[in-house]
């Protein structure tokens, strides 16, 4: 394996994270969240660029376990199904599709909002005025209707924290089990 081409593909995961993060900066920055289109544009563009590192790391365990894949056909399906061709153990791939899959996960949640702010609509929100929530707004996930029970700034605060976590704790998983 080429080490400048897998430190490229390594480097636009890191990036897919950055660019997320700038987009969060934003946000904090600004403080309380309102539901206008800067507010919303900001949460939108933080989820694409979030799901774009979970994608970026997936051509990530395409090089580190030799898959084969071509880059346009890297996906979690992919994946699983050339590791079962090959008789490979991806614990990586297993994390993700376990995380993503799980309906009451941060990811599953995160990633439901990705993908009907994509291709629907915005994310539904709760605002609170009075009461202990005051100035609080709160995500829906449009597919489950679950409420996420925190502050919009900190749950995706936190989302970002866990896949950046996430990532790392995966990468040097993969790296270590293939002797990179």
């Amino acid at each position: 394996m080429d080490p400048k081409e897998l430190a490229n593909i390594r480097a636009r995961t890191d990036q897919k994270l950055a660019y997320a993060r700038v987009h969060l900066d934003e946000l904090l920055k600004r403080g309380r969240s309102n539901g206008d289109v800067f507010d919303r544009a900001h949460h939108e563009s933080f989820l694409y660029h979030l799901f774009g590192a979970k994608d970026s790391f997936l051509q990530e365990l395409n090089t580190y376990y030799s898959f084969g894949l071509p880059q346009n056909g890297v996906t979690s399906n992919n994946l699983k199904q050339k590791a079962d061709s090959k008789g490979i153990d991806c614990k990586e791939l297993t994390a993700l599709t376990e995380l993503e899959g799980d309906a009451n996960s941060w990811m599953s949640h995160a990633k439901d909002m990705r993908h009907h702010s994509t291709h629907v609509g915005g994310v539904p929100r709760t605002f609170f005025a009075g009461g202990e929530e005051d100035g609080q707004v709160w995500l829906k996930n449009p597919k489950t209707g679950v409420e996420i029970e925190i502050d919009s700034l900190k749950a995706i605060e936190l989302w970002f924290v866990n896949m950046q976590d996430l990532l790392e704790e995966l990468r040097q998983s993969a790296i270590a089990k293939n002797q990179l």
